[in-house]
């Protein structure tokens, strides 16, 4: 009796082999879901990004329609603001940003933009999201974009949007041009491609220190054609 219970203690554990086999099906199985969870969650980020991007492209266009603030003094008409925004996106030092913040709805600036909010309210009752367009190296734009991303009112990622005229090429059909020249300025409309490339932080001190630039920051995250008519 007593040998017979030695012999059926002994059978409650796993040799050294089977715990081996064990653990090697665990890292298969788990090298699986990452290969496959990794990617999706990847494309999850990325559809949410594109979501983003094609909201503020109406922003973008709006934004090239007008003229706000002290426009009037540098711009003869929104048309030649638009020519010199399409020409001077693609430099990191001259580029267009398109964000979104939390705005105080009750108070503006003299050109009708809203301060921003910081703070623990509600949405809709406190404050409200904002879609800012501006551009780089404009003394105006520049004190905006260092009080609005200097500020806890920054909402989601900031996009630097890279414009490049589409030209004929000799076929009816449209190509892209060549960044930072716009051939078709002195025409009654302007086609142009908009590539939204997210960048790595919203930061004023990343966003306009030179820390960043179009070809390190990736592909962009989505591709908009568009037009501007004089």
């Amino acid at each position: 009796m007593k040998s017979n219970y030695l012999q059926t203690k002994a059978r409650k554990g796993f040799s050294i082999v089977e715990v081996a086999v064990a653990m090697g099906v665990v890292t298969l199985m788990l090298t699986t879901f990452i290969g496959i969870f990794g990617p999706a969650q990847k494309n999850v980020h990325g559809a949410i990004n594109s979501k983003d991007a094609i909201a503020l492209k109406d922003a973008l266009s709006n934004e090239l329609a007008i003229l706000r603030g002290n426009q009037p003094g540098t711009y003869a008409s929104s048309y030649e603001k638009a020519i010199e925004y399409i020409k001077g996106s693609n430099g990191k030092s001259t580029a267009v940003l398109v964000y979104r913040y939390k705005a105080d709805p009750s108070s503006s600036s003299d050109d009708g933009i809203l301060t921003i909010y910081e703070g623990d309210g509600l949405p809709g009752r406190d404050y409200v999201v904002e879609t800012a367009v501006r551009k780089v190296g404009d003394e105006d734009d520049d004190d905006l974009i260092a009080n609005e991303l200097g500020s806890t009112a920054i909402n989601g990622p900031v996009f630097a949007v890279k414009m490049t005229e589409l030209v004929d090429d000799g076929s009816g059909n449209l190509k892209l041009g060549n960044s930072g020249v716009v051939l078709a300025e002195d025409e009654a409309v302007v086609t142009f491609r908009a590539e939204f490339y997210k960048l790595a932080v919203n930061k004023a001190s990343y966003v306009t220190g030179g820390n960043w630039d179009f070809d390190s920051i990736g592909v962009p995250v989505i591709e908009v054609n568009m037009a501007v008519r004089r």
